[in-house]
């Protein structure tokens, strides 16, 4: 067995937490684990119970500590608190517990403990070598368990086309967001870029609908920090005189590609009643000039006569 080269009295176990994504945050988490007992070899006579690894193991993250390079912070287990009786190798696996808190990738890998306890024959008592493990691969204590906040963002554009269409015109747009179900989301997501007042600046996953109003010199509007696998409906709803290039109603789901919606309109695009049929004006040059030629020669001629 791969054991710490010296005998050690604890172990310390550390968890890196990064974001995906520049622009997003994520909330405030608390990242817990459950130690359960794995089996034991070569026990001393008598050892018939393992003893068990109890405690809250823990470590707790605010969102502005959680960077896209990663923070990280350990938890410690005191391995003479643990009770053991007699000399051989214990087993441990440590589990993290998946707090279904929405956008974050829980590390769905065990690692294994391995705490072989041997006689120290010049102090009395125990010594502790600790091996840690990891899909069968010996592990440093800093490579424990590692996770990411995965969000992103989701942008609405107005596109308005054609000579008679303004690109000031504000058009009304419904936005709905379901969510994974077990996820917990926050209580609503930020709406920026909005220029209207009457229009949401927040919206809530499965909590219903937020109402914006968009032009295109408004340019665009962003919900940010939207967790992975959310699903959105962008639509349309009442564009008045002008015409529905494409679809009114967008969906799609947030996942590591920015999503970007963009609606176009048309208004327009047909010759305008000048008076006058510019597809005959070419025609009515070349005539005009036939006449004046026409009427230079009548004059140089009557010259003549006279």
């Amino acid at each position: 067995v791969s054991v710490s080269k010296e005998p050690v009295e604890s172990v310390t176990l550390t968890k890196t937490y990064k974001l995906a994504n520049e622009g997003t945050e994520s909330p405030d988490v608390k990242f817990s684990y459950v130690i359960e007992n794995a089996g034991m070899e070569d026990e001393a006579e008598g050892v018939t119970v393992q003893p068990s690894i109890s405690g809250d193991y823990s470590v707790s993250f605010t969102g502005s500590e959680v960077t896209p390079a990663g923070a990280s912070k350990s938890f410690t287990i005191n391995l003479p608190e643990i009770g053991f009786t007699g000399i051989g190798i214990y087993s441990y696996t440590i589990h993290e517990v998946d707090g279904n808190i929405a956008g974050v990738k829980y590390d769905d890998k065990d690692v294994t403990m391995k705490i072989t306890v041997v006689n120290d024959e010049v102090n009395g008592g125990f010594d502790y070598y600790v091996a840690l493990y990891k899909d069968g691969i010996k592990i440093e204590d800093e490579d424990a368990f590692t996770n990411t906040y995965e969000a992103n963002t989701l942008t609405i554009k107005k596109d308005v086309q054609g000579n008679f269409s303004d690109p000031d015109k504000r058009f009304p747009f419904e936005i709905a967001l379901t969510g994974v179900d077990g996820d917990k989301y926050e209580s609503s997501y930020n709406i920026t870029g909005v220029k209207d007042e009457s229009s949401s600046t927040t919206v809530s996953v499965g909590g219903g609908t937020a109402n914006v109003n968009i032009s295109e010199n408004d340019g665009a509007i962003v919900i940010t920090n939207l967790p992975y696998g959310v699903t959105y409906t962008v639509t349309e709803t009442d564009p008045d005189d002008y015409k529905v290039v494409g679809e009114n109603t967008h969906t799609g789901t947030i996942g590591e590609v920015a999503s970007e919606v963009t609606i176009v309109n048309e208004k327009g695009n047909t010759s305008i009643d000048t008076g006058v049929y510019l597809d005959n004006l070419p025609y009515i040059i070349v005539f005009a000039g036939v006449l004046a030629a026409v009427a230079v020669l009548v004059i140089r001629r009557r010259r003549v006569d006279d």
